[in-house]
Formats: structure tokens, sequence, C-alpha cells
């Protein structure tokens, strides 16, 4: 087809457009078989593909094995067969394991007690220092493809697993004592990742996330970029913690070592992330936490201006690491427009991406928090789309608990934009309830996220994040609840106003609720929903009962 339009073109710009696909037509078809070919050999020579002689037999066979095994891996990653590339890692790293238990094994046996993704320790003593190196890239290449394959829903709890065992082998290890320990450092830094997104089990006072910072910084100290990821990771454990003096101090440790103009690109090829950068966006969060606003936004001006425009803007979930923390300290602080000019500016729209939605849903937040406009001075239709965008919004575990944990829950964020739709319409809209439903529903979630195992707040800047919304959307459907309404949860505590709880108190024997304007409740004992203009909760040991007046009629439970 590219042939008759280059003859038969009158435009230069056509004729070259249509030069460009008659070439490529011809290059491109021929480099794929090339290709193809070349991985065809590869798999019809077991003997060349599989180091399985690597343990016993001549060094430069297994050097030429491993070479072969490490490139097949690289061609069928960088074209997309995801499938066989997981065969050939998987071929691979059984060709080291020899000492796995069997039905004629009597007895414990020190050799065949298992590390980790299959490997024994006596397995791990026969292997040499470029074995295990190769060992350790196959598990993090493998991890990286299982997310991709699975999703992220699954794939991020597999990859953690497979991450958990590379540290267990590399430490278990004999050879590992031969090894540059910059290795393992990429793995040390995806495991806080995925500890932080909750893909691993961990304590509230997160002893592995701590313990595995200290331990990097500790092997990180002789090459500055490395330390500088270390201390990053430090920084941010000890800020998790609440720590948040200790963590600016570590910060400005950090600070003094990192070169803006060197690290970065440093940091990316071998984190995946330039962590650092996104810890200058972190800090403003903690300086805000201490009572230094008017820092916390120098802070955030400094990664505005200095950080965000030279940030690759293919890693979203990097910039969205930027953006989120100082988001929540110019919103908090006024800066409303500045916050969404800068996000509209420099966030990209790449839907491809599980998180490149984020785009529009936090213009419009910003938007409507910048916006006192009743419903009526919105355009209908953009109303209208951006209530069924938001009713469908939702972000993986994942990411829900890794920005939770810096400090603003996603499920807060979702339940934010629910609340702000809400008020812009009438009380009767069937889109305004399930807004606050949703909405509702999301809080519950987010606070279940920000509290630890005992129900303590443990995500303390989350916390005050949610709590306003929270019982802002609880006021708002007090307000504007009505009997056709069918569904409310039971409250516990909330504080009051002209359109919500008139009154709380609360003794061993008696709970009493009154309420200032109509209400939905759903009452403890049954599953009965009465509406009431006042409502008295009584309880006490020997019995339990409900009366709502209304304006005629007198209910019972």
């Amino acid at each position: 087809m590219a042939g008759p339009i280059f003859y038969m073109a009158i435009t230069p710009n056509v004729k070259a457009y249509s030069g460009i696909a008659l070439v490529l037509g011809l290059i491109l078809p021929l480099c794929y078989h090339i290709v193809y070919l070349k991985l065809r050999y590869m798999e019809l020579a077991p003997n060349k593909r599989l180091p399985r002689s690597s343990i016993n037999t001549d060094s430069d066979t297994d050097k030429t094995s491993a070479a072969y095994a490490t490139r097949m891996v690289e061609m069928y990653e960088r074209i997309g067969q995801d499938e066989k590339c997981i065969a050939v890692i998987d071929e691979t790293l059984s060709s080291f394991t020899k000492h796995k238990r069997n039905a004629l094994s009597i007895g414990p046996s020190k050799d065949k007690e298992e590390v980790g993704a299959g490997f024994t320790k006596g397995d791990l003593e026969e292997i040499d220092a470029d074995d295990l190196k190769l060992i350790i890239n196959l598990l993090h290449t493998k991890g990286q493809v299982l997310t991709r394959i699975n999703g992220f829903s699954v794939g991020p709890k597999l990859c953690a697993k497979i991450n958990e065992d590379t540290i267990a082998i590399y430490e278990n290890c004999p050879a590992a004592r031969k090894l540059d320990s910059t290795i393992i450092f990429p793995v040390y830094s995806i495991c806080a990742a995925q500890l932080k997104g909750g893909m691993m089990e961990e304590d509230d006072m997160r002893t592995l996330q701590r313990d595995l910072a200290d331990r990097f910084a500790h092997e990180a100290n002789l090459e500055a970029y490395h330390f500088a990821r270390a201390l990053a990771m430090q920084a941010e454990i000890r800020a998790a913690l609440g720590g948040f003096m200790e963590a600016l101090s570590i910060f400005e440790k950090m600070r003094m070592i990192h070169l803006p103009d060197v690290h970065p690109k440093l940091l990316t090829k071998t984190y995946a992330q330039d962590r650092c950068a996104q810890c200058f966006a972190y800090s403003a969060v903690w300086l805000m936490q201490l009572g230094k606003g008017h820092e916390a936004i120098e802070r955030s001006e400094l990664v505005i201006t200095d950080l965000i425009p030279k940030y690759d803007k293919g890693d979203v979930l990097g910039l969205l690491n930027l953006f989120i923390p100082i988001i929540r300290v110019l919103k908090w602080h006024g800066g409303v427009n500045r916050a969404r000019e800068v996000f509209e500016q420099f966030m990209p729209e790449v839907p491809k991406h599980h998180l490149g939605t984020m785009r529009h849903p936090m213009l419009l937040l910003l938007s409507l928090c910048n916006d006192d406009s009743s419903a009526s001075s919105c355009n209908a239709d953009s109303l209208e789309s951006d209530i069924t965008l938001v009713l469908k919004l939702d972000f993986p575990d994942m990411f829900d608990n890794a920005f939770t944990s810096i400090c603003w829950s996603m499920k807060s964020f979702v339940a934010k934009l629910c609340l702000e739709l809400a008020r812009r319409l009438e009380p009767s809209c069937i889109s305004r309830y399930e807004l606050i439903q949703k909405g509702i529903r999301f809080s519950l979630a987010a606070d279940e996220r920000v509290r630890g195992r005992k129900k303590n707040v443990k995500h303390i800047v989350a916390y005050e994040a949610h709590q306003a919304v929270f019982a802002n959307l609880l006021r708002l459907r007090l307000a504007g609840s009505d009997a056709s309404v069918n569904v409310v949860d039971t409250i516990q505590t909330i504080y009051g106003n002209e359109n919500g709880i008139e009154s709380f108190g609360s003794s061993s024997n008696d709970t009493r609720i009154e309420l200032a304007k109509r209400l939905v409740v759903r009452e403890s004992i049954g599953q009965n929903t009465v509406v009431g203009k006042k409502v008295s909760f009584m309880s006490s040991s020997r019995s339990k009962s409900i009366a709502l007046i209304t304006g005629k009629q007198r209910f019972y439970s």
C-alpha cells in the first residue's frame, strides 16, 4: 500500500510519510524474523541454553550457559513473551536445585532444608558468586514479569514473596561474601515499597521496615547515591512511626550527600524511581505536622520548581509520590489553585497505566474544593459524567496502603470527591444518595486502613485528612435524609451542629442521642428502619428499647 502512495503523492509530507512506511514495512518484519529464528535456535540447543552443568563442570561452559539463559530471558521480555520468559527462568533456576527431599529421605537433613524459591541450604553451599548473581537477577525479573501477567490485584503479592525469598537466598548463600553487596540493594528498595503497600505481613511498629532500612543504610554507606536512597528509606520509616523530627534530621543528611544533577539518573536506573526526590516531597508533610506551615509551603515550592519539571513523566507512580504530599500541604494551607495549576501542567494522562486515570479525578477535586457554587451554576453534562466517573472510581489496595502511609488514603480521596459532588445536588436526587453512600463506605474503609490491629491510629497524617471527610458525609446525610432512603450505619460518635446531632451523652447503663432534624436510623437490635425528628436510644443490662416520635406515628421495637 505504501508503494503506490509514495509514487502518486503530490505533497512533500505525504511523500515523506509513505516513504517511511515503505522502508519500515521492509525492515521490521525482517528484524522480527531474525529474532524469532534466534530464539528457535536457542530453544533447540538445550546444552547451550541452561546451566545444568554449572555445579561440577568447566567454568567457561558455565559462563556461556548463563549468558545464553540471561539473553533468552531478556529477549523474551523485550518482545512481550512473558509466559516463555517465566518458563526459561524456572527451568534455569531448577538446574541449581539438586538437594530436594524425596520419599526415600529419612530423618531431618540440614542440606535439604528449604531457604526460599525452591533452594535448599545444600544447593546454596555449592553455588558460586557468578551463579548467585544470575539467580538474584533472574528472580528479580521473574517478580516483575509475574506482576505484569497477574495484574495489580495478585501480581504484587507474588512479587513480594519472590523478593522475600531472594533476600533469604542472599543471606544464606556463602558465595554472597564474594559479591558486591549493591546487587541486593534494589531488592531492599522494592521490599520496602511492598511492605508499605501491605503486600507483606508487618506489625504496627513496622519492625521489618525499620530493620530493613537500618541494614540498607549500614551496607550502602560506601557509595553516595546508594547511601542517599537508604537514608531516604530510613527517614520515611521514622516519619511513619510519628518521629517527624528524627525523619527531618535523617533527611538533612540525605540532602547533604544527594547530587541533584548526577544522582537522579543513577537512582532511576538502579531503583526504577528517584526515591530521594520523593523524600523531598514527603519532608513537606513532616514540616506541616510539626506546625511549620511556612517552611512546608517553601519545601513544596522547591519540589514544584526544581524536581517535578525534571522528573521522568513516564514514571506515573513516581510523579504521584511527588504530587500527593505537596497537594496535601498546599490544599490544607489555602493553595488549591497553585496545586491544581501544577498538577494540570505536569501530570500526564496515561490510560493504560493502573494509576494513569488519576489526573482527571484529582483535577476535579481541586476544582470542586475551590468552587463553592451550587448545582444550578454547574455544567449539567460535565456534572453527570463526573458523577459517573466517581461512582466507578477505586484504586488497588497496594497503592492505597502506600499513600495512606505517606499522608492521604486514596479511599478518603474518593470519599472527599463523593462529598463535594453530593453537596451540589438536590436532596431528592438519587445520585446524591449514591455518592453519599459510596463516600461513607469508602470513609469506613479508610478509617480501618489508618488504624492498626488494636484499632489505634497507625497513620496519623492520613487520619487527620480523613476524619473531617467522614464527619461531613454523615452530617450531609443527616441533613437531607428522607423516609424513602433505606440504608444507614449505626452512629457511634459524631460532633453535631444545627444540621446534625443536637446532644450526645453516655454512661454504662444509659445512652441518649437527640437529633435536630430527620434521620434514617437502623436500630442496633433488629433490622427495622424508622424515621423520626427526635430519637432516644436507651439501653440497660435488663432491657433494650427504642421509641421514636414523628408527627403522627409512634414506633416501638
